[in-house]
């Protein structure tokens, strides 16, 4: 086994399929719109993440673990259900 890891850059999940127990999910990235800094990035796809259900359930569960942890060192805030969570911008020492 390699001693590299290949690094996957993606800003956020733009689509999810569920197929015969195959979860797909599309990849973004955000372009950025050059002069109007309160316009959304425009999302662009190119890479996809495939895997078995199975695989996408235990993520959820490793990813619900990260999520825990932002928010005990105060690194995310939870807000309501119908807000974003809020990121403390530092390294949450």
């Amino acid at each position: 086994m390699s001693d590299s890891v290949e690094m996957l850059f993606a800003d956020n999940v733009a689509q999810v399929q569920v197929t015969g127990g195959v979860v797909r999910l599309l990849l973004g990235t955000n372009k950025p719109t050059l002069g109007d800094d309160d316009a959304p990035p425009e999302v662009m796809t190119g890479r996809c993440l495939i895997m078995p259900i199975e695989g996408f359930l235990r993520t959820l569960q490793i990813f619900q673990q990260a999520v825990d942890g932002l928010e005990k060192r105060g690194v995310l805030k939870r807000g309501s259900a119908d807000e974003p969570p809020q990121v403390s911008v530092g390294n949450g020492d």
